[in-house]
């Protein structure tokens, strides 16, 4: 397969999209540059939206899923049929300014150590694209994903959104490289952007929103819509609550040791505060932690690597402790 042909790949994941899939369409066929292609990948869809795309743009690439494989491997295999230097991964909750591409693909092209960009997050909400900044995600993580002084360190930034981020595709190669895999597919759903943003900042690779851009995000548009994890499904919470140990054992534990303290408090009070205040959710807390430890044998092979990268601990730290 010979790369760099095409300068940006788009992939799009879709599973059951229903109201928001047409609009994000339409803003990717206004961009202003146009050397792009577009990687539909279905998740097994049910509801007749991946007719509805394929007969409305028959020029897409389409992968068609038998199965709903979650969001890190379904990923994953839009990834692998990706051919453009830069890739796109685009949630179907989210709409894009006219100049996104062209924006994000000039700031990666002016600074070859950037990994990852994407433009500023503003809510799309009732049907309305708002003025205001913000910032989806969960409450430490998201302090560092808007302008401002948090989590900016000579102009570079811990993570951006995971909802419409663009990866240089040596950034996607190295991590492919080191773990096997882009997406860690143990995460399926939640959190499996912020593993990526751990892991890019301890392999070296800086981070930057560009400001000169923006782009509209619902969120949690294939959860039923809930924004609040305690109103989502018993398995949706329970992936999250075992992906946060996920997290915690592979980056946290053995380096930021304040940081592991902190939350080791957090998990011992946390089965307290799910029985006063939300008793249905103690239950998908256990069995995320059950299954967390159940898989430690297996993140112990790629924290051994992240271990070996702990010499980049202090840039992560200046965007950590920005906080």
């Amino acid at each position: 397969m010979i790369y760099n042909m095409i300068k940006v790949s788009i992939v799009i994941l879709n599973w059951n999209s229903d109201n928001y899939l047409k609009d994000c369409l339409k803003a990717i066929c206004a961009q202003s540059f146009k050397d792009f292609e577009v990687i539909f990948v279905d998740n097994g869809s049910s509801n007749g939206s991946l007719e509805e795309v394929k007969k409305a743009y028959p020029t897409f690439i389409y992968v068609e899923n038998n199965l709903n494989y979650g969001f890190a491997r379904g990923m994953n295999i839009g990834i692998s049929h990706a051919q453009g230097e830069y890739v796109l991964l685009l949630n179907t909750d989210v709409y894009l300014d006219s100049n996104y591409l062209e924006e994000c693909v000039k700031a990666l092209d002016c600074d070859s150590t950037l990994g990852c960009v994407a433009g500023v997050e503003y809510p799309w909400k009732n049907g309305k694209l708002l003025q205001s900044t913000y910032s989806s995600g969960a409450l430490g993580i998201k302090l560092h994903l808007q302008l401002g002084d948090m989590g900016i360190v000579d102009g570079y930034t811990f993570g951006v959104s995971g909802s419409f981020p663009i990866y240089r595709r040596s950034t996607i190669l190295s991590v492919q490289k080191m773990t096997g895999s882009f997406f860690d597919e143990m995460f399926e759903t939640g959190w499996e952007d912020t593993d990526l943003r751990f892991l890019l900042a301890y392999m070296g690779w800086h981070t930057k929103c560009v400001v000169t851009t923006r782009a509209w995000h619902i969120g949690s548009a294939s959860v039923g819509a809930a924004k609040r994890l305690f109103d989502k499904s018993k398995s949706y919470q329970q992936r999250i609550f075992r992906n946060r140990f996920y997290i915690q054992y592979k980056y946290i534990r053995n380096i930021f040791i304040l940081w592991n303290v902190f939350l080791c408090v957090v998990n011992f009070v946390m089965p307290l505060f799910l029985i006063l205040f939300y008793p249905k959710s103690i239950v998908p807390y256990v069995k995320g932690y059950m299954e967390y430890r159940s898989k430690r044998t297996k993140l112990d092979s790629i924290k051994s690597q992240i271990l070996l990268l702990k010499d980049n601990a202090d840039l992560v730290k200046k965007y950590i402790y920005k906080i």
